[in-house]
């Protein structure tokens, strides 16, 4: 049985009067430019030329992480972020993202850091400004080198689009990526 900070026997590693610590997290960017048929996650659907919510939205997680920082010891090993497609997120409001993260101390004790991405959402900008804000994975959706499947899925992006969005992951120096793929 778990305790509350994750570790295996059932005894909280928390002291009395201590806050309770968070070992993994997930943050939720729900903004996609199309919903998918097959997707049950939470999302918002925003051109990606017109991101008109982005911003109030990066301000509220902003405004939440300082929250959960009063409550709980935000420590994590690994950070996860999911979604919608959260490289459809701007770059700069990525950077004030990742600087709210690291000035609260989120990234201290972080050995993954994850992000999913989209082929046709993948730039050379914000490699950079993720990588340089402490990601060392991306969790690339290819879903299929297919194009019949891809317009299946509804997917917007070509199967040549993914190894040119692979280059630019490692090109900002991010060398620990995975493609996500489906089938049946």
């Amino acid at each position: 049985v778990p305790d509350r900070v994750g570790r295996p026997g059932g005894k909280s590693a928390d002291r009395p009067g201590q806050r309770p610590g968070i070992q993994g997290l997930y943050l939720h960017v729900p903004f996609c430019f199309h919903k998918c048929h097959y997707c049950d996650f939470y999302s918002i659907v925003e051109p990606k030329d017109k991101p008109d919510r982005q911003e109030a939205f990066t301000d509220a997680l902003i405004a939440e992480l300082h929250h959960a920082a009063k409550t709980h010891r935000l420590t994590p090993t690994t950070l996860f972020v999911g979604g919608g497609i959260p490289t459809l997120l701007a770059a700069d409001l990525w950077a004030r993202l990742l600087d709210a993260l690291r000035n609260a101390g989120v990234l201290d004790q972080v050995s993954e850091f994850t992000v999913e991405a989209n082929p046709e959402t993948v730039s050379a900008e914000l490699m950079r400004v993720l990588a340089g804000g402490g990601v060392n994975r991306v969790s690339l959706g290819a879903q299929s080198f297919n194009m019949d499947q891809l317009k299946s899925l509804e997917r917007w992006h070509d199967p040549e689009a993914v190894p040119k969005a692979v280059r630019l992951v490692r090109d900002a120096g991010i060398d620990n990526f995975n493609l996500d793929l489906m089938f049946g």
